[in-house]
């Protein structure tokens, strides 16, 4: 079967060798629709720009041109055409010239027949196929790494941006850390001058208090067993001193608490710990006697410094002194789930039901208890000194008849 080549078109200004190709092409082994001819280049382009030929033999000198530049400008109007090139004996430089700018092959004319023809042809139009899909394979490539290309620096774009964003936050961390340095510092001074300040006042209220508390006795050493009224407002003077010392000691602690930042942790066993303050409150008052205790063993929590045993001598001071002598208070510890809960339970005056969300507040007092001494900064130190041993308080309280304390707080073994 014969290989169909439809249009082809011969460029040649001797009439006679265009008959000659023509004849060689009828010989060949292709089945031909139409062949054209032209003599001068100006008709050839013509040509090309109407027919979309399969075939081109050209001879290089034309009568309307003798440079090499035919190929050249054939092709700037269609480049997907094979290009022979017919040439003279003399003309071998120019026919290698000639397929640098883009001709297939080249025939000299007389030294050609329709089998030298018919391989030229397979030869031009196969290579001109390969250089086609060569060109739209690296059209493609050039594609992709176009796309690729802005793909990568899109990326690098990106991570510039990146890379400047994060030098701003860096930038901006730097300065926010030297500002918070700068605001710990400044605190710091000032938390060690409030620090001071309040030991410094504490002192010097606490030396003239002592002092009264002192003379308080002496007097009534001196004079007391003479004069019962004497002996009642001795009494009520040290009762205020008390008072008054213990409100400095308050204040001291919530100083020390708030604004410590080391602590001496240690673990302790909270059973052992609440029977040496109950037999510590004892030994200050023998009416103090009153207090039961229902206990697990053993049960070792964190403490820091002293904070577990401020919380009981508060919390046990409040249970004595909000309820009365004939009362009982009871502190029941029992174990659940890892953590020791403590509840120290009184029977006293209670808190009323409308003011039980402020009895953590520094300075507060219930309305039932303002004729009973006392500073309002207790359950608040309390509250603090909790929360700083992982712990947990609550209080259940009704007005007239008692207030429960329930503390929870984690095993650490």
């Amino acid at each position: 079967m014969k290989q169909l080549i439809k249009n082809i078109l011969i460029v040649e200004d001797n009439e006679d060798y265009q008959i000659i190709i023509e004849n060689f092409l009828r010989l060949t082994n292709f089945e031909i629709d139409k062949i054209d001819r032209a003599i001068r280049l100006t008709e050839t382009l013509e040509l090309v720009k109407k027919t979309p030929y399969d075939l081109i033999f050209l001879d290089i000198r034309l009568p309307d041109n003798t440079e090499i530049t035919s190929i050249s400008k054939i092709l700037s109007i269609n480049n997907d055409i094979p290009i022979i090139v017919l040439t003279g004996m003399d003309q071998f430089e120019i026919s290698f010239e000639a397929i640098k700018l883009g001709a297939q092959d080249y025939l000299i004319k007389g030294e050609f027949d329709e089998v030298i023809l018919e391989k030229s042809i397979i030869h031009s139009i196969e290579r001109k196929k390969i250089l086609n899909d060569l060109k739209d394979f690296n059209k493609k490539l050039d594609q992709k790494v176009r796309e690729r290309t802005e793909l990568v620096e899109g990326a690098l774009d990106d991570l510039r941006m990146e890379i400047n964003r994060r030098e701003l936050v860096e930038r901006d961390l730097i300065s926010a850390r030297k500002e918070i340095q700068d605001l710990y510092r400044n605190e710091k001074e000032s938390n060690e001058l409030r620090s001071n300040f309040i030991t410094n006042i504490s002192h010097q209220y606490r030396s003239p208090l002592q002092v009264i508390m002192t003379s308080s006795y002496l007097i009534e050493a001196l004079y007391g067993n003479e004069d019962e009224k004497l002996n009642k407002f001795l009494n009520n003077i040290r009762s205020s001193v008390k008072n008054m010392i213990d409100t400095l000691d308050d204040i001291l602690t919530i100083d020390q608490s708030g604004f410590k930042t080391e602590h001496t942790e240690y673990e302790i066993d909270a059973c052992r710990e609440i029977i040496g303050v109950i037999e510590d409150l004892k030994n200050i008052n023998k009416s103090n006697d009153r207090i039961f205790c229902d206990l697990p063993e053993k049960a070792f929590i964190k403490n820091f410094d002293q904070h577990f045993s401020h919380i009981l001598l508060n919390l046990l001071s409040n249970a004595l002194k909000y309820s009365e002598n004939d009362t009982k208070v009871n502190v029941v510890g029992e174990i659940i789930e890892e953590k020791i809960k403590i509840r120290i339970i009184d029977n006293g005056i209670g808190i009323p039901e409308d003011q039980l969300n402020m009895v953590f507040v520094d300075f507060f007092r219930a309305r039932n208890s303002i004729n009973i001494p006392g500073s309002g900064l207790g359950l608040s130190l309390v509250n603090r000194l909790v929360k700083e041993i992982d712990g947990d308080i609550s209080v259940d309280s009704k007005e007239g008849k008692g207030t429960t304390c329930s503390l929870i707080f984690p095993l650490v073994r």
